[in-house]
């Protein structure tokens, strides 16, 4: 919300629901450059992402989300979007393995706005970001590779104790 302002050329779809939603809503009650949906359907989030440009996952900056793979990240990976990253840890290793965005500070808003600028100005650099994300997640994070992956743990385990 305290990018929004300085970025009226970009439209903020904030989908979802939390804890902190009312409070925020009711401080972006003046920004015509930012909408709440609320909590939407599993079935309508590939609708929401087709229409989007880019996507923004952030967490708070906390010990804990240092191990965590938001789901958004993967969903918006898959759909073809480059990610403007706002988590540490796992998610900000496989965002930068994958070259699928670009990863800032949480709670950063001058990288945020910096982030959005430049993915908005040049869109080369969203394809490629796009490009590489999707096909990261086809490679790494489909179910056939983690299923054989899964098998093949299985496997040499079991014979270890077959030893």
């Amino acid at each position: 919300l305290e990018a929004a302002p300085e970025l009226d050329d970009v439209q903020f779809l904030i989908v979802g629901d939390g804890a902190e939603r009312e409070v925020l809503e009711a401080q972006a009650a003046d920004l015509d450059n930012v909408t709440f949906t609320g909590r939407r359907p599993k079935e309508e989030v590939p609708y929401i992402l087709r229409e989007s440009d880019v996507a923004l996952v952030h967490l708070k900056p906390r010990e804990i989300f240092a191990t965590v793979i938001p789901s958004k990240l993967l969903e918006s990976m898959a759909a073809g979007l480059p990610v403007i990253l706002g988590v540490r840890g796992e998610a900000k290793r496989i965002l930068m393995d994958a070259d699928a965005g670009i990863a800032i500070e949480p709670d950063n808003n001058e990288e945020l706005v910096s982030a959005i600028r430049q993915l908005r100005d040049d869109s080369e650099e969203r394809q490629a970001f796009a490009a590489s994300g999707r096909e990261y997640v086809n490679a790494y994070f489909d179910w056939d590779s983690i299923s054989e992956e899964y098998l093949e743990t299985i496997t040499e385990r079991g014979d270890r104790f077959d030893e």
